[in-house]
Order: C-alpha cells, then sequence, then structure tokens
C-alpha cells in the first residue's frame, strides 16, 4: 500500500517489492494498493494512469482505496 498524495511513498513501491520477492514464493500474487483516493486532484500526487502503468511492468494488481470513506474497488 503507497499514499496517493505522497511521491516517496510511491518511490519506495520498488524497494518493497524486492523485500516481498526476496522473501517470498517466486508465484506470490502482489496487489498494490494505492490510499486517499477521498482526497481531490489538487492533492493527489500520483495519478492512476502512472500507478496502474507501474503494476503493469511489475507483473502486479493494481487498486485504489480510501480508508476514510471505508471504498474499494473490487480485484478481478
Amino acid at each position: 500500500m503507497f499514499d496517493l498524495t505522497s511521491k516517496q511513498s510511491f518511490n519506495d513501491l520498488n524497494e518493497w517489492l524486492n523485500e516481498i520477492r526476496g522473501n517470498c514464493d517466486e508465484n506470490v500474487k502482489i496487489i498494490i494498493v494505492g490510499n486517499k483516493k477521498d482526497l481531490k486532484d489538487e492533492k493527489r500526487i500520483v495519478d492512476y494512469d502512472r500507478a496502474k502503468n507501474f503494476a503493469d511492468l511489475n507483473e502486479c494488481k493494481y487498486i485504489e482505496t480510501s480508508a476514510k470513506e471505508k471504498e474499494a474497488e473490487s480485484i478481478n
């Protein structure tokens, strides 16, 4: 999970993916979750397309959620 309003949080995903892949079975399924979907565009730093592209390049699923609004996308 990363914070959609934090560039650093998004940038840390590479390190977190390396940790997961270095410590888990090679067949592990990874879902990247962008949190704080409820915040408006002026506070959002990482747009959907950028995050989705990152997830696709790393063979991960991607969803966005809002803990505040208790909202999440379904995972297909």
